[in-house]
């Protein structure tokens, strides 16, 4: 990435309104960054190429330790990338781009030009805004979310010097002049009076909230979130603390956002803390004049949850019928690969399930063991007055159920117990709950 790819500078518009405008490393121009805000008020950077179609935005984001980051979203608001500010080897800063897989793909430094004008120089992959497809994140730069004012002050400097083109120009300039600022009146009337929530545009809003939410809270500074807070879930530190415990957050993730009618709108969270504590709860956000905030926290309701223990307890009772028929394949299509399940082939265990008759007395609890599991026992009868118990743990790996623990216990006094008795656990709990979060490759398959 040693090779010269473009570099930005800031200019304003005829509206006075600070941009950053994009050249290749031949000078042309490839198009430009507006610094705008969104309907709810947030900043962020949408990109234009030179044609004045809009290519993609960035936002100020985070990462679990609470840094700044800028990260960048194509038209479809999918992420491409991300950028951090960040020093080099001698301790100079710059800002390193990266792509979805946390792969270093460009860098951005700002320098100073022969006017002694700043601007901001690329090596590698950044962000384009030509029509050509990039195969890495867009860096864009996010810098002015960062730089303090004296950036902006030597970035003024290079506004001046502009020469005229013509009457002919500054009509056409007046006319664009016109017709932008009744599309920029429009759109602030959008913002300023927003229509009725919407679900569309809740599901857009309620993560970047999370983001800083998260942030906030895990730095043990519940006010830098206060004003995305109802006043009384603010001034109410368990709740607060039950959200996010201090200096032990290392991720969440979404399960699904749903509207309640006459309610507002409830969020499913999984959050995992040091080392391995994972939450799972309902986020409860109402609108507040323009503004989402986040009202209330509760524990998941059987409308989330209880599905999911249903399928765990289906599980359970198909391992223990399969076990009993030797359908080995049926096992293996309910199991994780690197459960083992050799004991089955027991003599004393086979002897066992061929008398195994119903199942009674079945239930779920969720579990923590290295992350959040659905825990299962129920009975199976043997003869007139005899039982034995089952247990299983199901777990939610790649978006399948999946049992990654067993066992079988005789009743005491019905039967010696086994001499080859334990319980069978795969080895992998904990990188499962870890991938799910995207902390971690893949555990072995």
């Amino acid at each position: 990435m040693s090779k010269k790819s473009g570099h930005s500078k800031k200019t304003k518009d005829l509206w006075g309104n600070e941009k950053e405008e994009h050249f290749d490393d031949k000078g042309d121009k490839t198009g430009e960054t507006r610094f705008e805000k969104d309907w709810l008020g947030n900043s962020v950077q949408r990109h234009y190429d030179d044609k004045n179609e809009k290519t993609g935005e960035t936002r100020k984001g985070s990462d679990w330790l609470g840094r700044d980051r800028a990260e960048h979203f194509n038209n479809k608001k999918e992420k491409t990338g991300q950028s951090r500010n960040e020093a080099d080897w001698v301790g100079r800063p710059v800002q390193t781009h990266y792509d979805n897989s946390g792969s270093e793909v460009g860098t951005t430094r700002r320098t100073d030009d022969w006017l002694g004008r700043s601007r901001k120089e690329h090596e590698g992959q950044y962000f384009k805004s030509g029509h050509e497809p990039q195969a890495h994140a867009p860096s864009g730069s996010y810098g002015s979310a960062y730089e303090g004012d004296s950036a902006k002050s030597s970035s003024a400097s290079s506004t001046g010097n502009r020469s005229h083109k013509g009457w002919v120009a500054l009509l056409i300039v007046a006319m664009v002049v016109i017709v932008t600022s009744m599309m920029r009146v429009a759109q602030g009337q959008q913002i300023l009076q927003p229509s009725a929530a919407t679900l569309d545009s809740v599901k857009i809003a309620i993560p970047g909230l999370l983001n800083h939410l998260y942030a906030s809270l895990n730095q043990g500074n519940p006010r830098a979130a206060r004003d995305m807070l109802s006043s009384p879930l603010a001034s109410n530190t368990n709740k607060l603390d039950y959200i996010c415990r201090p200096f032990a957050y290392r991720a969440h993730y979404v399960e699904g956002i749903i509207e309640r009618p006459g309610q507002g709108f409830q969020a499913r969270i999984h959050v995992l803390f040091q080392p391995v504590e994972e939450r799972a709860y309902v986020l409860n956000f109402i609108f507040s004049g323009s503004r989402v905030i986040l009202s209330d926290v509760s524990d998941p309701g059987d409308d989330w949850i209880g599905p999911a223990k249903q399928r765990a307890l289906d599980l359970g009772s198909k391992f223990a019928y399969a076990a009993k028929a030797g359908q080995t394949d049926v096992l293996k299509e309910i199991t994780t690969p690197t459960l083992d399940l050799s004991k089955l082939a027991d003599p004393e265990y086979q002897a066992r399930l061929q008398e195994m008759g119903e199942i009674t007395q079945a239930q779920v609890d969720v579990e923590s063991q290295h992350g959040l599991k659905f825990g299962v026992l129920f009975y199976s009868k043997r003869g007139i007055i005899c039982q034995d118990s089952w247990n299983f743990l199901v777990d939610n790996i790649r978006g399948e159920d999946k049992i990654v623990k067993w066992e079988f216990t005789p009743i005491v006094g019905c039967y010696a117990l086994f001499k080859s008795y334990s319980a069978t656990q795969d080895p992998n709990l904990e990188s499962y709950t870890l991938e799910r979060f995207g902390l971690k490759t893949a555990a072995p398959s």
